[in-house]
């Protein structure tokens, strides 16, 4: 999720060829499922997620950077005033990222993007703090959103709580994100706000990284391989086809494919990493899925416009 991809989803939709953006959506779609996939990997056999997650937004931003600077140096001009609130939203696009990541050190990739769908129903409750009507149906929504998470970590009884709580964590954080995306958006182009997003989320991730005591790990030849993927894939190229999509068919119908990344995300998990989704956990993903589904439709009608699918941790 990243909060430059929320910042993108502004861009109109106009109606011709509807094809091509469905299948650059998709294509974005099966970019993003593999993030998750190759962090949890890579995590797993000993990276630390700081490290990592800066690497990755050095080499992003730099890539970015140098292809702006090459087609459209325009694009990378910015006044004080729109540099200030990509700041901000990337800090709420960074503390949800470094959630996840750290998540994913104690939960399989599986479990994580299927928690991670909870997220509308967190925004359904954000605006009903802000004033918004909270009807019956919502109610209803948040109620199976709550019995999937029950299903889905075994009942209660083998859930990983650290990991939950930084699940938790992450989806708080990018929902209120959402909420409070109308004073954080600066008026520029999308593409610009995107660049100083990513770049304010590597400045963050570099001082954590600092604070930490900037333990230098040298990467093994598959964990340079793990930032050059994310980098490469999980940001520079997912955004490339996911702005050209929203361009073509609209950020509306983009969020209408967020079950494809998750469904892929867990069979990449299964296939790769050697993950196993019980049945009852298919079952209590499927009601949160279901529910946020439904959520995303509740929050297309209202003032908020919530019109992109859920990134994970991107």
């Amino acid at each position: 999720m990243t909060a430059d991809e929320v910042i993108g989803a502004q861009v109109a939709a106009p109606a011709a060829r509807p094809w091509a953006g469905w299948t650059l959506v998709l294509l974005a779609s099966v970019v993003l499922s593999t993030s998750p996939v190759v962090a949890r990997g890579v995590m797993r056999s000993g990276m630390d997620p700081a490290l990592l997650l800066m690497l990755r937004f050095w080499l992003a931003t730099a890539l970015l950077g140098a292809l702006l600077a090459l087609r459209a140096p325009a694009l990378l001009r910015i006044d004080r005033y729109g540099l200030k609130k990509c700041m901000k939203a990337g800090l709420l696009a960074g503390l949800d990222t470094l959630a996840f990541f750290y998540a994913l050190q104690r939960l399989d990739a599986s479990l994580a993007v299927m928690l991670s769908s909870f997220y509308p129903l967190l925004v359904l409750l954000w605006l009903r703090l802000r004033g918004e009507r909270f009807t019956l149906l919502d109610a209803i929504r948040l109620a199976m959103g709550i019995v999937g998470v029950f299903f889905l970590t075994g009942l209660g009884q083998t859930a990983e709580w650290i990991g939950m709580a930084l699940i938790g964590f992450s989806m708080l954080t990018y929902s209120l994100f959402i909420v409070v995306l109308p004073t954080l958006q600066p008026a520029i182009d999308t593409t610009t706000s995107a660049f100083y997003v990513i770049s304010s989320q590597t400045v963050y991730f570099t001082l954590f990284w600092l604070v930490q005591g900037a333990h230098w790990q040298p990467p093994t030849t598959a964990g340079w391989l793990a930032v050059v993927w994310l980098a490469v894939f999980g940001v520079v190229l997912h955004r490339l086809l996911l702005f050209a999509g929203i361009a073509r068919i609209g950020s509306a119908e983009t969020a209408l494919l967020a079950p494809v990344d998750i469904l892929l995300t867990i069979i990449w998990s299964i296939i790769f990493l050697g993950e196993r989704v019980l049945a009852l956990q298919w079952l209590g993903g499927s009601l949160i899925l279901l529910s946020a589904m439904l959520a995303l439709l509740r929050l297309s009608h209202t003032s908020l416009r919530v019109r992109r699918k859920r990134a994970p941790m991107i």
